[in-house]
């Protein structure tokens, strides 16, 4: 398993003289994953108590219900929970409302109705990949990003100031995906979704007057992001000490095991098996790569690969950021995206400054690349349950994934290559980077001779 192998460098690195136990250790520690962990606690308290399934048939019934605006509303729906739930329980929880409203269409003559099944599933799978680039925590690649341009380049991303890079590519992406599937890839042809509206409508009566506890979780859920997104601002406006993303997801998480449920089965909103239930292997992963990106600064490899690309030219920033985009694309087409990240981030880092190209900008391209793979089932968990429901073949999925993997790669490239710079600027992130050697912490002696 990926999250049993992330345990390596814990055994190897100490004893080849790579790392220290204390410098290795340190970074399964890290502050994103706690981050991390606190959001995925948060997502899953939403999860628990159907507040996520409540907001996908309101976000249905407002878009509206002839076929066109039910893929919209569908992929919307997906992209809105992934920004703040794991894709994987969105597209779960959305795939037996969306099978239920396609289902409506399965009598048709031809076979408009089978495509537009097709085509509806198709959009929950890839607007919940969509959506999770908007936030920090919509997708572990996001998260370790974060991490670590913070410990390798001295750049610090919040929650906050990942929005304005991250919102701007899921905006674009959004209606281009929608035009792309209805009208180009799989032409949605049928006049109108017969009992849609009422099919909607029966399902919102199913769930009943919001309970207690669904209550205190989005009211628990709406502080905490209402705190990620303004604690810079109140802490310069009071004079407060600063406070951490992670420290804050951390209190969220913490409210849940303390808030009442309102119910005797379950006293509290939260409680421990509900929290074990989150994928723990995600935050050992993300420890293991941390741990091999400062190996690969301690070691010297990063500069040994700089210096070896160095003497091939400059290609230019813009072939190189779009070369880099899309093979990561491809490449996570039948890897997982967090290992991916994991391994080529300080690759790229190390390509960038022997080809005089700004490292956050390959890095985040990479990372922003790496939740667009749309091609085949095991490229992203959406994908994989969509598949899995047997209504969407390999050849449906590749032919509509082909296509939008190119359209992911242009918004990417374009987007990092034009806007990094005044979009994260104006989110106040300082882009001059602290020298690699300065931000990652080296022993007194290198144990291993360059």
């Amino acid at each position: 398993p990926l999250s049993a192998t992330a345990l390596v460098p814990i055994v190897c690195f100490p004893l080849l003289g790579v790392l220290s136990i204390d410098d290795t250790t340190s970074s399964y520690g890290n502050p994103l994953i706690f981050l991390f962990m606190g959001g995925l606690m948060l997502g899953k308290g939403l999860e628990l108590w159907g507040a996520h399934k409540r907001l996908a048939l309101m976000i249905i019934s407002v878009v509206g219900t002839s076929p066109k605006r039910v893929v919209a509303s569908v992929m919307l729906s997906g992209a809105v929970l992934s920004a703040f739930v794991s894709n994987t329980a969105t597209a779960m929880m959305m795939l037996p409302i969306v099978a239920s409203v396609a289902a409506l269409t399965c009598n048709d003559d031809d076979a408009q109705g089978g495509g537009f099944h097709a085509c509806l599933l198709l959009s929950l799978a890839y607007g919940c990949s969509i959506g999770g680039v908007s936030t920090l925590m919509g997708t572990p690649p996001n998260a370790f990003m974060a991490g670590f341009v913070d410990k390798q380049l001295g750049i610090e991303i919040s929650y906050a100031q990942w929005l304005w890079i991250g919102v701007p590519v899921t905006v674009l992406m959004l209606p281009l995906c929608w035009v792309y599937m209805v009208y180009f890839a799989m032409p949605v042809r049928i006049q109108r979704v017969a009992g849609g509206k009422q099919q909607i409508k029966s399902m919102r009566r199913e769930l009943g007057k919001v309970s207690r506890a669904e209550a205190s979780m989005v009211g628990i859920f709406a502080l905490t992001a209402l705190l990620w997104i303004t604690h810079g601002w109140i802490e310069n406006t009071f004079g407060l000490p600063k406070v951490s993303d992670a420290g804050i997801s951390i209190f969220g998480a913490i409210l849940m095991f303390i808030c009442p449920s309102g119910r005797q089965d379950q006293r509290r909103i939260m409680v421990w098996h509900n929290a074990q239930q989150i994928p723990w292997g995600i935050l050992i992963l993300f420890g293991g790569g941390l741990a091999l990106a400062s190996a690969v600064s301690h070691t010297g490899l990063d500069a040994w690969i700089g210096q070896q690309v160095a003497g091939l030219g400059n290609p230019g920033e813009l072939p190189m950021l779009g070369g880099v985009c899309a093979m990561i694309v491809f490449l996570t087409e039948l890897t997982s995206n967090t290992a991916t990240t994991s391994t080529m981030l300080p690759v790229f880092t190390a390509l960038a400054d022997g080809l005089g190209v700004a490292p956050i900008k390959l890095v985040l391209v990479a990372t922003l690349g790496a939740s667009c793979a749309f091609m085949l089932p095991v490229a992203t968990p959406p994908n994989a349950i969509v598949f899995a429901s047997g209504q969407v073949s390999i050849r449906q999925m590749a032919k509509a994934g082909l296509g939008l993997n190119i359209i992911a790669i242009v918004v990417i490239t374009l987007i990092v290559w034009l806007g990094a710079t005044p979009l994260l600027g104006m989110g106040g992130v300082d882009l001059e980077p602290a020298p690699t050697t300065v931000a990652e912490p080296v022993l007194s002696e290198p144990t291993v001779s360059p």
